[in-house]
């Protein structure tokens, strides 16, 4: 069963980010410029120089998911909000899907464990990429197709791609996609630490700077409620967005750099550009993934579309 792209839409969405708890908070916070950077601080810091993250200090998780992993409670409280923006408790429950997912899993409850190796906690319901979308499942109550993707960087992206999937195979009618994150550990700290990608500025990172050092380390949760437009119109869903075009790749030129030819990023955008119809000159915005490293800011999508969108060489 096929469906076109442009019949995939966002009804609802919900997040839990270092800028505020729920969308609009984030949203207001972000337009008035907060920055939620604190202080790293305990006997478990001392080895480092001023460490520091952007942490969410807000969230009220609920009781029963305070000895839960901090990626599930994030995740918890983000899905919630998107399921009501959604109104998804008028779907069907069989036909609800989720490709919630995490890059490290519950990261902080195995090395709590490790720490404490006698705990009676079953840290590995908590351990895994998928166990975000297992724990949606049990609290929401829904019960269709579920898989989790972890890619780095890009899991998010994943999720909602393969949440397209979904629905245009005819699995399900919604999915709760996007993906959570927290693993603000000294172990994790240390190794990016040690690969000097921190940013050491009173401002905090500043990506695409001539002056940028690096980035921070931060927490979060979002997700995006998908649906084919048939169905949500039948059932009278907000359509916040159309999703009308997406493409996956891979680059495995150096662990930290991509192919400077662009061979890799190019068929990528160009892909996705034809499937949702569009030519290089119709984008109007590119969230680029700016992590304020010198290499990595070298490789947002802007210069690429530039590319594509100009006359070629030769």
């Amino acid at each position: 069963m096929g469906t076109k792209p442009d019949s995939i839409v966002v009804t609802g969405w919900g997040m839990v980010t270092p800028l505020g708890v729920g969308v609009d908070q984030t949203w207001k916070t972000l337009m008035g410029g907060g920055k939620p950077t604190y202080n790293l601080e305990g006997p478990e810091w001392k080895a480092f120089k001023n460490p520091k993250a952007a942490r969410n200090v807000s969230a009220q998780i609920p009781n029963d998911l305070l000895e839960r992993d901090r990626s599930l409670q994030l995740g918890v409280v983000a899905a919630e909000e998107a399921w009501n923006h959604a109104g998804l408790s008028k779907v069907q429950k069989d036909r609800i899907a989720t490709t919630f997912s995490s890059s490290k899993g519950g990261m902080m409850s195995l090395l709590s464990a490790n720490s404490n190796p006698s705990s009676s906690r079953d840290f590995l319901a908590d351990y895994f990429p998928h166990s975000a979308g297992q724990l949606l499942k049990q609290r929401l109550g829904f019960c269709g197709p579920t898989f989790s993707v972890s890619s780095a960087c890009s899991t998010g992206l994943g999720s909602l791609a393969g949440a397209a999937r979904l629905l245009g195979d005819g699995e399900c009618d919604a999915v709760l996609a996007g993906s959570t994150e927290s693993s603000i550990h000294p172990l994790i700290y240390a190794g990016f630490n040690n690969m000097g990608l921190f940013s050491e500025k009173d401002g905090g990172p500043a990506p695409f700077d001539l002056e940028r050092d690096g980035f921070l380390m931060g927490e979060g949760a979002a997700l995006m409620v998908l649906e084919r437009e048939d169905s949500a119109r039948l059932r009278k869903a907000p359509i916040l967005v159309r999703l009308s075009g997406w493409a996956l790749g891979a680059d495995a030129y150096e662990a930290l750099e991509m192919e400077p030819q662009g061979r890799s990023i190019v068929p990528v955008i160009e892909k996705a550009l034809r499937m949702a119809g569009l030519k290089p000159s119709d984008i109007g915005y590119i969230n680029a993934h700016g992590t304020g490293t010198r290499i990595n800011d070298q490789w947002n999508p802007g210069p690429c579309l530039r590319y594509l969108a100009g006359p070629k060489p030769g």
